[in-house]
């Protein structure tokens, strides 16, 4: 659902979280998306996880009038025989995306084909535009990867906040919870946020500090392989 008043612009005024989930279970569970506004207003939903990207945002958002940011990797790496991303080597994710898909038994396989394969039909609709591809400086992105493990950490330094415990523990969401309070969003009353709605709301407050200019990146420019319709490599952006 979207937030009153979005109004589309010659600038994003909707910044999209999402926090992806491992498609190839038998009953994954929904998908968590945070939705801010200009204000930084939070907002929350779910979306059925669909490797086609169905029914994730709706038809009247077009670009350049919103950002989304997916918690997970865009592409797979670049170079035959390469394990992981450089942004992955950089960042130190615990997902990491081979050359070729990883088999169904190596750990967070599922979550990583599931989140390269969303990313490839995202781009291929042609109403996202990834950033990095192309890369002239007036290309204006509406898709980024995001990795809250680390941008936890990164944010929590840049506002001077503590994070003592893991973000599964009480304690752990509710520092995380402070930690995006003092940054300015303003997340729902009531029931203190899951782990999973923590790491989409930081993903939309990344998307919107990315169109203010205040983000940083790792990794290599992405780009398309035909041969395997899929995106490779590309850049990880934080706080």
């Amino acid at each position: 659902m979207l937030p009153q008043g979005v109004m589309q612009g010659l600038k994003p005024t909707l910044f999209v979280g999402l926090d992806m989930v491992d498609g190839f279970r038998p009953s994954p569970r929904k998908v968590d998306v945070a939705f801010l506004d200009r204000s930084l207003t939070c907002t929350y939903d779910q979306w059925d996880f669909d490797p086609g990207g169905k029914g994730l945002l709706p038809d009247q958002l077009k670009p350049p009038g919103f950002i989304l940011a997916i918690d997970g990797p865009q592409g797979s790496a670049g170079s035959p025989g390469e394990r992981m991303r450089k942004c992955e080597r950089e960042g130190r994710t615990p997902g990491r995306s081979s050359y070729d898909f990883p088999p169904p038994n190596m750990p967070y396989s599922g979550f990583v084909v599931s989140s390269v394969q969303l990313f490839a039909a995202l781009y291929q609709s042609g109403k996202f535009h990834l950033y990095g591809f192309p890369i002239e400086p007036t290309h204006q992105a509406t898709l980024i990867e995001v990795y809250p493990g680390k941008a936890w950490v990164d944010l929590a330094k840049r506002v001077r906040i503590l994070l003592t415990e893991k973000k599964q523990r009480l304690e752990g969401r509710r520092q995380r919870k402070r930690l995006l309070k003092a940054t300015g969003v303003r997340l729902p009353s009531g029931s203190l946020p899951t782990h999973d709605q923590l790491d989409a709301a930081l993903a939309a407050l990344i998307a919107f500090l990315f169109a203010e200019g205040k983000t940083t990146q790792q990794g290599a420019p992405p780009f398309w392989d035909a041969s395997k319709q899929v995106l490779r490599e590309g850049f990880i952006i934080y706080p």
